[in-house]
């Protein structure tokens, strides 16, 4: 079933606004560590693979949260999910897709340093719009699951994203461990079919530093507001 819901997040998504700081280390992604390849190192000066701090907001109407942990929450509400502390892995390809990825668990890590607080957790709240007025209520209750997210070809050898430039529209996805086995920000899934999802807007503000976020809000020739941010369920 195709459900069309708003959500607004934070990598920061939906009302979203994220930002994703790339540390540029090579990480660990498996029990294996991943190394960088000598001859791109050679060629690009950077490693295939990068360590990333996300930074997604733990309040307000978004329907996609931090879970708010108070050793991980900074003065502004900012929840962080950094790569390798009390995260599974949180990284971006560089070398290859250029996705920006976090995975919160996994099996083959086990951290001895976390107490209560791994696996990390993700909120999740799916909401329905006023076809009118746009206004968002929540459809359920929220649920907070340790989560996948992923927004898609953010930088890479081959597209670079100038600082200070224009906001991008990228694919993005998630599993929110509930209601969907997955939610995707995209208007065609990957085999073509159409679902009427919204992309995420992604922009440089630093060398080390993208924003996500939901498209905004407009007003249609009869006085109704039109979401721009949309996921399918």
């Amino acid at each position: 079933m195709v459900a069309k819901r708003g959500f607004s997040v934070c990598i920061a998504m939906g009302l979203l606004a994220a930002a994703v700081a790339c540390v540029g280390d090579p990480v660990s992604t498996s029990p294996a560590n991943v190394m960088p390849d000598a001859q791109q190192l050679k060629g690009a000066g950077q490693p295939t693979t990068v360590a990333l701090t996300w930074f997604i907001p733990s309040t307000g109407q978004l329907g996609v949260r931090g879970d708010g942990l108070a050793s991980y929450t900074d003065a502004a509400g900012e929840t962080r999910y950094k790569n390798q502390e009390c995260v599974y892995s949180a990284t971006m390809f560089t070398g290859g897709s250029g996705d920006a990825v976090m995975q919160n668990s996994s099996p083959n890590y086990k951290p001895k340093t976390c107490g209560g607080a791994y696996p990390r957790k993700v909120v999740f709240t799916l909401y329905t719009a006023d076809p009118v007025t746009g206004a968002l209520t929540p459809s359920g209750a929220s649920s907070a699951n340790p989560a996948y997210l992923i927004v898609l070809a953010v930088q890479n050898s081959g597209h670079v994203m100038p600082v200070g430039g224009a906001w991008e529209l990228h694919d993005a996805g998630s599993n929110d461990g509930g209601r969907c086995d997955r939610l995707a920000f995209r208007p065609n899934l990957e085999n073509g079919t159409p679902v009427g999802a919204d992309r995420l807007m992604v922009r440089r503000l630093a060398a080390d530093t993208w924003e996500v976020q939901s498209q905004p809000n407009t007003v249609d020739v009869g006085g109704n507001v039109v979401r721009h941010d949309k996921a399918w369920c």
